[in-house]
């Protein structure tokens, strides 16, 4: 189950009730989401552990410490954890994020392409027509086909991706360069691979 509840109209990731509570768990993922993002690493893996260790089957944190642990190469233990938050709740983010550690991993021992398909594909049946997939979502997708040897799908893929960061005003000038790059990494019939 998702530990973080649903906050409308507090400040983003909850800074305020961090600071009223600093080791609530509720709070604790979305700053160790915030510090993840800011490439605070080792202090995102610290609030997720946190709040792991208050509730041991909070998704959340579980999410954040797999992908953080594949920033600093430990790539079994970052494997194992998503499995096991996989095991208690596979939300769609948790999809996506293990999905792209499969595809992307540097380490093939810990590559599975097809199983990385396989839920991504359950990923994809929890948006319909109304609602357009996000592009973090599409860049999956297309590194997914990449690893596959697909690379015309992730081709198509990372182009709907870059046309999506194109047409959003605020998409920093930095993101949108690193998605033409994997764009021509999948041109160039190369594989995606997270360093």
């Amino acid at each position: 189950t998702s530990c973080s509840p649903d906050p409308p109209g507090l400040p983003s990731f909850n800074q305020y009730g961090l600071e009223k509570e600093p080791k609530n768990a509720l709070w604790l993922p979305y700053r160790a989401d915030a510090r993840f993002h800011l490439g605070e690493i080792k202090k995102a893996m610290d609030d997720a552990d946190a709040a792991i260790e208050v509730d041991p089957k909070c998704v959340d944190a579980m999410r954040i410490k797999a992908r953080a642990l594949a920033k600093t190469k430990k790539y079994a233990d970052a494997k194992e954890t998503f499995k096991k938050a996989m095991e208690i709740d596979r939300t769609v983010g948790l999809y996506a994020d293990f999905a792209r550690f499969l595809s992307t991993c540097p380490e093939e021992e810990h590559r599975d392409g097809m199983y990385a398909l396989k839920i991504m594909k359950l990923n994809e049946g929890v948006h319909d027509d109304k609602h357009k997939f996000p592009t973090e979502y599409i860049e999956v997708f297309a590194a997914v086909y990449a690893e596959g040897g697909e690379f015309d799908e992730a081709v198509e893929k990372q182009t709907e991706a870059v046309k999506q960061l194109m047409a959003d005003k605020k998409t920093p000038a930095a993101e949108l360069k690193r998605a033409e790059k994997v764009l021509e990494l999948y041109e160039n019939k190369k594989p995606l691979r997270d360093e």
